[in-house]
């Protein structure tokens, strides 16, 4: 009796979706909608194990971000490897929510940023801050 390869094991665990071409994973599924696979003598996500058997080794410090935002999608097309900036960026998060935004919470323009962990802010509100932060202290003097 001869063993299933990686490849034939991987091919039984996905059905196709016309609609989209999405190979939408039936095998394991993670707490957060990934599907897991038995690859190279560990436990792992799905479309990494779809990556690596069709494309070849994920390049190093890039981690695959899914183009089509279905996390059971194990299609090695719907994936792209990017650093994790980039594929934090794309998400649906409230980091890129915020990355996105273009005014601050008054409606004026971001256009500035300063300080050593790169705070983006607007500088009409940060020059209102800071008049009345000093006219704060010259009345307390």
């Amino acid at each position: 009796m001869q063993q299933k390869t990686a490849l034939q094991r991987f091919e039984e665990k996905y059905i196709i979706d016309p609609l989209t071409g999405c190979w939408l994973w039936i095998g394991a599924i993670n707490e957060n909608g990934y599907g897991l696979f038995w690859h190279e003598g560990k436990w792992g996500k799905a479309h990494r194990a779809s990556y690596e058997l069709y494309v070849g080794p994920i390049p190093q410090g890039r981690e695959l971000d899914h183009l089509c935002r279905i996390r059971r999608c194990v299609n090695w097309v719907h994936v792209e490897p990017v650093t994790r900036r980039v594929n934090l960026l794309r998400g649906d998060t409230i980091v890129a929510e915020n990355a996105r935004k273009t005014t601050c919470p008054r409606g004026h323009e971001y256009d500035s940023v300063w300080g050593s962990d790169k705070y983006r802010g607007c500088r009409t509100c940060r020059n209102i801050h800071k008049r009345a932060s000093y006219h704060a202290k010259g009345r307390a003097a």
